[in-house]
């Protein structure tokens, strides 16, 4: 995307998305109009449009049933189209919130690789440290001028096809910092701030870089303070505290916690937090041959190339990093929540420019405060958490391949010669390439930008349309013409033309799909079939992440891809040639992601010997602790936690084309089996129910007198088979032997979960419970909870309070909702371990290894 420079302008808003400090001014253009919200009709049917190259035929008459459903008057669709034009007249914008928070702020995934990008830089003339330090104090300075540019509301404002651009991001570009949190992270942004973070050798310094007086340092003062920086970071011996940010966020938030406790470490990392960005002084790396640096360079920049390089020298959750190395390569990492290309691009414009200029400011004669060093105590458990966080790194970034190169044949003039959209050739150009390796086009999105609206982010652009599909068989097909496949090509690229055009009107269909679908949410209802369809998860599995940056030097952006089985493309035409940077994971079949989901008053906290254990024997597994209906809320209905546990698993089930696995501890079993049995077309391998109450619970447990301190197990039924009762999880499965016909009446969950009431549901539930492929089911005699223990293995009391194993229930014999079935297909496995307390299954490595452990394949 090109941006046209205006002369400058002052204008100013509040900006609201200040986290701490108070309100600062920014320049920005008050005319930007409210992001539109796209009519409803025009976007099922551009989704419809969307699913046509990619799912066959019959599949697609299945959906427009639905879609046809959800759409009509007085349907599901329009109200919920209400309540989005109802936001967007009550919001600066009814998109841009909730897309940082869903995208960004909710995921769950590493930073680097999968989420912040890179943008790798033409090479400096310097090959040694002398030179790495007398550049970055010009970059130093180049970032400090920009930053005066804000500060003083004279940054140009950007225009983009004569319309202006929101330029809301551009004070978030300094003093900002991502911070990792148990359900999701959030923002900090801090104005005062007069200081950066140099980080070399792991160490970490903060550096001011204004004068007493507030005049900002010449480069000649920085130049001297990274001197003695350089001078007290020559150990290399120190822990890369910085590597804890690289981990999975719900692990570094826990060992976030940790690290804060200690009030050394809690000044050292709020000192990064509010520093207006990161220097990071890179060692040097092995030497490659010439067509192998752009790749290293970008590796470098994207992941600091490994725990034995420089990935210590990173602090991930900040937004802006530049990377300076000593032999000369230099580039930007920065953390998407507060940052996007064009602000980016903006920036390092403006830093190269200043880089042609000579030192503008003389040295004032003042004396230099030393650079602080920031100090962290390391106890053990913290020791243990950066051991863990460098195997993790190293596995990912061994895991990806990176390859940057220049397509020399010819650039962006071809085809504008020919009256064709380049970036629409390219993409494509892209489509075909994918189709020569796969045998067929993939769900692929490509960045547009929505600045033409107030606070607006991206949407994206469809790639494979039905005109892309045809030109792509007619290519492969030596029958067709030669000026029979050009125009084919034409009418790909104008498809691709007007979808782009669309989107940058604010009329893509992505955002406003997954707006409904947040609308629901929000509502309390349940997500609507559109968004359970299998069609769906298949249009949102990006197998191609693809972006177009650019630029007037040979820089190039990179980026991890969005899926384990697809590609990320970046590229950056010039007149005459177009640089590329391709990743993709190398192990593209590992090992399945894990999804746990916790029990009785539990929360997420408690699993971390678990997730030890996996990444211990399992290394690289995606696993996802739901952090949801914790401590006291797991007393809710269990049908309620049913449909919210869904909502959050449902994406990673969308994501994971060879299926997933289930470790479901105490009452998540039960909650876990409530998903399978609801959720169409799920793709669950193993369903591990671990000293769950399968079979219902019928104890005088401690947890029963902790929740019913007036009733014993032997009078319960009084109050759990009531409506009132039925509103408390325990109740859902509390199941009397001596009251068998009030509990098939009164329970409105395992009752019907077994069949043991006829419902409308239970032929269908059934159906989608046997898509599992294996049930191991695993409990002991010592657990003292689950009551009889035998419950975890689908036993319980007959009316004598003898236990009665499964094969002889009734809901086996009766195959009632397949548990006969299945193990007939020889896919039910018990595993029973003596010794182990109920809060010890998921803690016990004897468990893991000999229950778990083998099914995780």
């Amino acid at each position: 995307m090109i941006l046209r420079k205006i002369p400058p302008r002052t204008c100013g808003v509040l900006l609201s998305r200040v986290v701490s400090g108070p309100s600062q001014e920014l320049c920005f253009f008050t005319s930007v109009p409210v992001q539109p919200v796209p009519p409803l009709t025009q976007t099922l049917h551009g989704y419809l449009r969307a699913l046509e190259p990619l799912i066959p035929q019959e599949e697609l008459d299945h959906t427009r049933k639905k879609i046809l459903s959800f759409g009509e008057e007085g349907g599901l669709g329009p109200q919920l189209q209400e309540g989005l034009e109802r936001r967007a007249k009550h919001s600066n914008n009814w998109m841009s919130d909730w897309w940082v928070h869903r995208a960004y702020l909710e995921s769950r995934q590493p930073l680097p690789v999968h989420s912040s990008p890179a943008i790798s830089l033409p090479k400096r003339d310097f090959s040694d440290w002398r030179g790495q330090l007398v550049f970055a104090s010009k970059l130093i300075a180049a970032a400090l001028d920009f930053k005066n540019l804000l500060d003083t509301g004279r940054l140009p404002l950007e225009y983009m096809r004569g319309q202006p651009l929101c330029m809301e991001l551009f004070p978030l570009l300094f003093s900002s910092c991502r911070i990792p949190g148990r359900k999701h992270d959030s923002i900090a942004h801090h104005i005062r701030a007069r200081h950066i973070t140099v980080v070399r050798n792991y160490q970490f310094f903060q550096l001011e870089v204004y004068n007493s007086d507030g005049t900002r340092m010449t480069e000649s003062q920085i130049h001297a303070q990274l001197l003695r920086i350089r001078a007290e970071s020559w150990k290399t011996d120190k822990e890369p505290m910085g590597i804890l940010t690289s981990e999975h966020r719900h692990t570094w938030g826990q060992a976030y916690n940790r690290l804060l406790k200690d009030k050394l470490n809690k000044d050292s990392v709020r000192a990064i937090e509010k520093g207006l960005f990161t220097l990071c002084l890179d060692s040097p790396v092995m030497r490659v041959s010439d067509d192998k640096y752009s790749s290293r360079m970008a590796a470098q920049i994207l992941h600091g190339g490994g725990t034995y390089s420089n990935s210590g020298n990173r602090w991930f959750d900040k937004t802006l990093q530049f990377v300076v190395g000593e032999d000369g390569s230099w580039g930007i990492l920065y953390e998407q929540a507060t940052a996007e290309g064009p602000p980016i691009a903006t920036l390092l414009d403006h830093i190269l420019q200043y880089c042609k200029k000579p030192d503008p400011k003389k040295t004032p004669l003042v004396p230099l405060r030393m650079p602080k060093k920031l100090y962290f105590n390391i106890d053990r458990e913290i020791k243990r958490d950066i051991e863990h966080a460098k195997q993790n790194l190293d596995i990912l970034i061994n895991d990806l391949d990176i390859r940057c190169f220049n397509f020399q044949r010819f650039g962006k003039e071809l085809p504008k010669k020919h009256n064709m959209s380049p970036n629409a050739f390219i993409q494509v150009a892209l489509q075909l390439a994918y189709y020569k390796v796969h045998k067929e086009v993939c769900a692929t999105c490509d960045i547009a930008s929505q600045r033409m609206f107030r606070g607006g982010r991206t949407d994206y652009i469809r790639s494979p349309t039905s005109q892309t599909l045809t030109f792509v068989l007619a290519f492969e097909d030596p029958s067709v013409s030669r000026e029979t496949k050009m125009k084919l090509l034409r009418d790909a690229i104008e498809t691709y033309v007007s979808l782009t055009d669309q989107a940058l009107r604010g009329q893509a269909i992505d955002r406003h799909l997954l707006g409904l679908k947040l609308q629901a949410i929000e509502d309390g209802l349940s997500v609507p079939n559109i968004f359970m369809d299998t069609a769906y998860g298949l249009a949102t599995h990006w197998k191609l992440r693809t972006g177009q940056v650019p630029a007037n030097t040979d820089s190039v952006m990179c980026f991890g891809p969005l899926v384990p089985d697809g590609y990320a493309v970046c590229y950056n035409p010039q007149s005459d040639h177009v640089h590329f940077s391709i990743t993709a994971f190398n192990c593209l079949v590992g090992y399945k992601p894990v999804i746990i989901v916790h029990g009785l008053f539990d929360s997420s906290l408690e699993f971390g010997e678990l997730l030890h254990f996996i990444n211990e024997s399992h290394p690289g597994t995606n696993v996802s602790v739901i952090d949801l209906f914790d401590r006291g809320a797991s007393l809710q209905p269990l049908w309620k936690q049913v449909e919210g546990f869904k909502q959050a698993i449902y994406p990673i089930l969308q994501n994971a084309a060879d299926g997933v696995h289930f470790i479901c501890y105490s009452q998540g079993g039960l909650v876990c089996r409530g998903i399978l049995s609801t959720l169409p077309e799920h793709n669950v391998h193993s369903f591990i129910s671990l000293s769950s109450p399968q079979a219902g619970q019928y104890g005088d447990t401690d947890y029963l007198k902790y929740v019913f301190p007036e009733f014993m197990k032997s009078n319960l039924f009084h109050f759990c088979y009531t409506t009132v009762g039925q509103r408390i999880s325990i109740c859902n499965y509390w199941k009397d032997p001596h009251h068998k016909d009030m509990y098939i009446q009164g329970s409105d969950y395992l009752a019907l979960l077994n069949s043991e009431r006829q419902s409308p549901n239970s032929t269908v539930w059934k159906k989608n419970f046997l898509r599992i492929k294996k049930l191991v089911l695993v409990g002991g005699p010592d657990d003292g909870v689950i009551t009889p223990w035998q419950s975890s293995q689908f036993g319980f009391y007959d009316v004598n309070e003898t236990v009665v194993d499964m094969k002889h229930q009734e809901l086996y014999l009766s195959d009632l909702f397949g548990l006969k079935t299945l193990d007939a297909r020889g896919d039910v496995f018990f595993c029973s371990v003596a010794g182990v307390e109920h809060v010890k299954w998921h803690s016990n490595y004897t468990v893991f290894n000999y229950c778990i452990e083998k099914w995780l394949v």
